[in-house]
């Protein structure tokens, strides 16, 4: 390799890697479209479950707003859930590196029932995530991130009456892209 060459690989290196040098270190407003994978087979679902996440710096933490959609294509019913949770990044401002993120839930499920009687369920959950993300050219955002949930599902039937339905410790793997403002 002659001295040109060297000259001109790590001018280009440079390049690319100036924008992340120029970040400013501060927290940043996260918007991402995530995927989440709730292996649940008790009940037959497959889990996957997609949905839009506002995430907000406050108080050297962030908060996050996260609805999801499950609505399989396997003849399963309508599945909508929400969490709402904190993360905290102990190494760099939000939304930077390693993380670890409790959350509280909740889904709603229209019929579902295993009975076949008419009905809804509701899910309720408590869960943390440990994950990392990533912040490219101070605008790109990644993550990926997975834990551990308890949930809690009752039926609900239409005469009024709950039921317990499952009740259970889960796996959450869970995957994200968006931007940074």
């Amino acid at each position: 390799m002659t001295i040109r060459n060297a000259t001109l690989a790590v001018l280009a290196a440079a390049a690319i890697a100036a924008p992340s040098a120029w970040a400013e270190e501060k927290p940043k407003a996260v918007v991402n479209g995530n995927g989440a994978w709730r292996p649940r087979p008790s009940e037959g679902r497959a889990g996957f479950a997609f949905g839009l996440e506002w995430e907000f710096p406050f108080a050297g933490m962030s908060g996050f707003l996260n609805p999801t959609l499950e609505n399989p294509f396997n003849g399963q019913p309508l599945h909508l859930d929400l969490d709402l949770g904190v993360r905290f990044y102990p190494f760099a401002p939000a939304p930077r590196v390693f993380f670890i993120g409790p959350y509280l839930g909740g889904g709603y499920i229209n019929g579902g029932i295993p009975s076949g009687q008419f009905g809804v369920q509701a899910e309720g959950r408590v869960g943390v995530l440990l994950g990392l993300s990533l912040l490219l050219a101070d605008w790109v955002f990644g993550s990926v991130a997975v834990g551990g949930e308890y949930y809690n599902i009752q039926n609900i039937y239409r005469d009024g009456t709950v039921e317990q339905s499952t009740e259970n410790l889960g796996t959450v793997v869970r995957a994200a892209i968006g931007f940074a403002f």
